[in-house]
């Protein structure tokens, strides 16, 4: 079943709140999502293979720095697999961030869509949108072969859905403040370890 032609508006509004999201788990190297996460000293991540690449090039320099903010580390850092960012990429994936999905995604010539919105059996504008077939149609389908069903304005759905995207954008932000919240409790105890073992304390003291 093709999907109702008000949903055509949708994509663009759901892409533009879930973009903010989105970037925080995007690798600033590749670009893309990112894959087999690391965390250096600095606090940004990236992705495994592209800092350790990245970092392979300034090797002879024996100083190494992070990509976004220049920050240098001597010796260069340890990469070990962020599991709390692996995590949210994972649970972005599963939700539809990183891409829409093909139903939302239905692109049309704009040439096309005043005849789209028409109803091609009665001619009249399809103002009404019948959630027993999950179509739009017009008034007088409504009176005719979907006399009976449950049917609502086009508006009102589209408001509907854009309130349930809305509620998910929620739910996702929420889920990544916490796991930012997790993360930095995290880094905070790896620090104080690091200005222990500086203090002279071997640090498997403390872990062990």
């Amino acid at each position: 079943m093709e999907p109702p032609v008000w949903m055509e508006f949708i994509p663009e509004m759901a892409q533009q709140e879930n973009q903010v999201n989105r970037d925080k788990l995007c690798c600033s190297i590749c670009l893309d999502l990112l894959k087999d996460p690391v965390t250096i000293p600095c606090g940004h991540s990236y992705c495994m293979k592209c800092v350790k690449s990245y970092w392979d090039e300034e090797d002879q320099k024996e100083t190494h720095s992070c990509p976004q903010c220049r920050q240098t580390f001597t010796p260069r850092p340890a990469l070990v697999r962020n599991t709390v960012i692996a995590d949210l990429v994972e649970e972005t994936k599963k939700t539809g961030l990183q891409a829409a999905k093909a139903d939302l995604c239905h692109l049309v010539d704009p040439s096309q869509k005043l005849q789209e919105i028409m109803c091609p059996r009665h001619n009249e504008v399809m103002k009404i949108f019948c959630r027993t077939d999950q179509q739009c149609i017009c008034y007088l389908c409504s009176m005719d072969e979907h006399k009976g069903h449950d049917t609502v304005s086009t508006a009102a759905e589209m408001s509907e859905k854009q309130r349930e995207l809305k509620e998910r954008e929620m739910d996702i932000e929420r889920k990544i403040k916490e796991k930012e919240k997790s993360l930095k409790v995290l880094q905070q105890e790896i620090s104080e370890l690091r200005r222990r073992k500086c203090g002279g304390f071997p640090l498997h003291f403390f872990i062990g």
